[in-house]
């Protein structure tokens, strides 16, 4: 009978346990983090679209006056915008593939799977188009310089590296955000 009283103190000595969490409260928690994703994933393409649209306006421009290190530098910037909005919308459509009522270990590793796809476009291709974006522009310089009257030369030089400048701001503050939210979201599947 002792035994019984030691294991009932025992029994009774125990904190009240966590409420389990069920799978239904996984997928509520994991969906959610989709949309965030998903939202912030159409504001970078509604950004970069417009900003290639009234690129490829001017491009148009610089097409019928032929200078050439204009066009390169155009080209140059044009083709990685459109680039990183390919990106962004072959993301979005990676992501809505991935299906919470799947088995948890089909679940999971489309989910790593996007991870490291996302993980390899923020570390390895957001850096190359913000440079060759930004190698463009610098191409644009000499054509401003020989073109425009210095005082607006100035403004499109110091304007066109204010806005590399917060951009790459703002390219870095939507990564954290992303790589937490997909830190929280594999650590929901864990």
């Amino acid at each position: 009978m002792t035994d019984f009283k030691n294991l009932q103190s025992i029994w009774n000595q125990q904190g009240d346990s966590k409420t389990a969490v069920n799978s239904g409260d996984i997928i509520q928690k994991s969906e959610a983090h989709f949309k965030k994703i998903k939202s912030n994933q159409r504001w970078i393409i509604l950004i970069l679209s417009i900003t290639l649209i009234v690129l490829l306006i001017y491009f148009g421009w610089v097409l019928t006056h032929q200078i050439d290190t204009l066009f390169l530098g155009l080209s140059l910037m044009v083709g990685m915008l459109f680039f990183r909005v390919v990106l962004e919308v072959f993301s979005i459509y990676k992501l809505r593939s991935i299906r919470p009522i799947n088995t948890l270990n089909t679940y999971t590793e489309q989910l790593k799977s996007y991870y490291q796809w996302r993980k390899y476009i923020h570390f390895l291709l957001t850096p190359v188009i913000y440079i060759s974006y930004t190698v463009g522009f610098i191409l644009l310089l000499p054509t401003f310089n020989l073109h425009f009257s210095r005082g607006f030369y100035l403004y499109c030089l110091i304007s066109g590296f204010l806005f590399l400048i917060l951009m790459a701001l703002i390219i870095i503050r939507s990564i954290r955000k992303e790589l937490k939210q997909i830190t929280h979201l594999n650590s929901i599947m864990e």
